[in-house]
């Protein structure tokens, strides 16, 4: 092959690439999971479960057979940055505070405190869940994605026990507590899909992440909903959600912790809302010379709804005009 015919194929190649490329770019107006922004607010009740104490011993307590804690409301937050094709940065945090008294039915030994049988002891909680996470879509189509996320949990953990009322017609002053803190990293598959052939007003969404630390415990954390929009940027969600399943096995001289928080998300994202692109205005002009001029391409922006950004492909591709007849 001589160099010019290989100069000739290479220009023919990068034109129709770049005629080609307001063509991919308009493409993203068909995507129904179309946005810069996801902003969530997840409402749900929890039931956690589990218990706290050291390993190997009878020093512990059970959240449910020993204080019966019940389901209680609480929430999570979760900003989506997609800033790229398949890509997301991630932000997440979710409080989980719950508290209940009762009066015991046997003795507790908690962090070298002994609650006696008969005792009434308040019972507390407290984990805070902050995660930064990543996103990538390993499979992105017009109607949802299948993609992998990567999350760091920063996990903070206080369970406590003291007494809340008169034993034997003293007054009680006893109280124990323990905090575990540790970052936690979790890897798992997250999808959403839309079903309605050209509506995003249904969606169904679920993740999985989770992790095992090679004998000293495992953590994971799943959610699966149903989404119905009620506008273009803000709609609803009902479904399961795991917020966290956290287990560490502790040593005869550490805390062994396996607590669950876990329950239903009868309605979900009340506060969600898009920031989406705009659908972008292809214009194409071609005169009677046969010359095609250029094409412009103009799109909203993602963060800002007032501003519009506006791209500008100049190519000119000459095609020969039609022989005028001579009959």
């Amino acid at each position: 092959m001589s160099f010019a015919s290989g100069r000739r194929k290479l220009l023919i190649a990068a034109v129709l690439s770049l005629a080609a490329l307001p063509l991919l770019r308009a493409q993203d107006a068909n995507d129904l999971d179309n946005y810069r922004w996801r902003v969530a607010g997840n409402w749900w009740f929890s039931h956690p479960t589990g218990y706290f104490g050291l390993n190997g011993s009878n020093n512990y307590f059970d959240v449910n057979k020993d204080f019966g804690f019940g389901s209680y409301s609480t929430f999570t937050s979760k900003v989506d940055w997609h800033f790229a094709h398949k890509h997301h940065f991630l932000f997440m945090i979710g409080p989980n505070y719950n508290s209940k008294s009762d009066t015991l039915n046997r003795t507790i030994t908690f962090q070298g405190q002994t609650f006696d049988i008969g005792a009434q002891v308040a019972a507390s909680i407290n984990s805070l869940d902050v995660e930064p996470g990543y996103q990538y879509d390993i499979i992105r189509r017009d109607h949802g994605y299948l993609g992998l996320e990567v999350d760091f949990n920063l996990l903070h953990t206080t369970a406590s026990l003291s007494l809340a009322g008169t034993v034997n017609g003293v007054r009680g002053t006893r109280s124990a507590s323990n905090t575990f803190w540790a970052p936690l990293p979790a890897v798992g598959p997250v999808f959403r899909w839309y079903p309605l052939h050209d509506s995003n007003r249904l969606s169904l969404a679920g993740s999985f992440r989770g992790m095992d630390f090679f004998g000293y415990g495992n953590f994971m954390t799943a959610h699966a909903d149903v989404g119905i929009g009620l506008t273009r940027h803000l709609n609803i969600r009902g479904g399961y959600e795991m917020g966290s399943r956290l287990s560490i096995h502790g040593t005869s001289d550490q805390i062994a912790v396996k607590l669950t928080q876990g329950g239903r998300r009868p309605v979900s994202n009340i506060l969600s809302a898009s920031l989406r692109k705009r659908k972008r205005r292809i214009q194409m002009t071609r005169p009677a010379t046969g010359t095609w001029t250029g094409c412009r391409c103009i799109c909203g922006s993602a963060v800002s709804m007032e501003m519009s950004v506006q791209m500008d492909i100049w190519f000119r591709l000459t095609l020969p005009s039609p022989k005028s007849s001579t009959n």
